[in-house]
């Protein structure tokens, strides 16, 4: 019997991340650390879809193609069933997804799609674009692009090439359902809430107000978490009183 090798696809703002934690932490299951950044597995999008313009700031090419190769080493030298996991995979290309079943040939590949109410994944990609990656425009903008949105599309284009396993983070039955599926225990740890929506419009009208360059040059990571420290209440600001006789 082939051994099982479950794709966790997406999608970003799903429970990603706890998910990525709980599966390296599964028993009898493989989750390779070649070719990882945080929890995710950075390697196999960059070396089947090509690394982007942003993502060259930090990873290249070479990177790509050496951990792909020492991945697939890590996965020729166990005897578990395994499991990968990207968000950046569920904006593969019909030709991508096809690729899949040369790359891990000898696996039965099980495509694991984990979705949301939509309205509340896209609330949250909202929150993440803006505070992670600068996007300038209003949230009302955004519905309206990402108006045709739907997860079925992914689940009727990989499904033409492996069986999908989609699963509902909202829903109390999800890590059992997973565990079945998958044959181990999955513990899955509270999924972070992510940026507060006030806080992420102040920022985007800021952006709006000041256009993308000065924006970026001053509103630079570490000033953004330091502001959201402050607006979860884990910091605090040191204000300097007034000198000047206005009272």
């Amino acid at each position: 019997m082939a051994r099982k090798l479950f794709l966790h696809v997406g999608f970003a703002k799903c429970g990603s991340t706890s998910l990525q934690e709980a599966l390296r932490e599964a028993p009898n299951l493989l989750y390779p650390k070649a070719g990882i950044n945080g929890a995710e597995h950075l390697s196999l999008p960059l070396f089947t879809r090509g690394v982007d313009d942003w993502t060259r700031q930090f990873f290249d090419e070479d990177w790509a193609a050496a951990q792909h190769d020492k991945m697939l080493e890590e996965i020729a030298a166990s005897d578990a069933d395994v499991a990968i996991s990207s968000e950046r995979l569920a904006a593969m290309k019909p030709e991508e997804i096809e690729t899949l079943g040369t790359i891990f040939a000898g696996l039965e590949i099980h495509i694991v799609i984990v979705r949301r109410a939509v309205d509340r994944y896209l609330n949250s990609t909202w929150r993440h674009a803006v505070f992670h990656h600068d996007y300038g425009e209003t949230y009302e903008t955004f519905l309206e692009r990402m108006a045709r949105f739907s997860f079925g599309d992914s689940v009727e284009k990989f499904g033409k090439y492996f069986p999908v396993h989609v699963f509902d983070m909202d829903s109390a039955e999800y890590p059992l359902n997973l565990a079945v599926l998958m044959g181990t225990e999955i513990n899955l740890p509270t999924s972070n809430v992510g940026v507060p929506f006030d806080f992420a419009r102040l920022l985007q009208e800021t952006h709006a107000l000041m256009g993308s360059q000065s924006f970026k040059k001053i509103y630079v990571m570490k000033l953004k978490k330091a502001m959201l420290e402050v607006r979860t209440k884990q910091a605090t600001a040191s204000i300097e009183p007034i000198s000047a006789p206005l009272f």
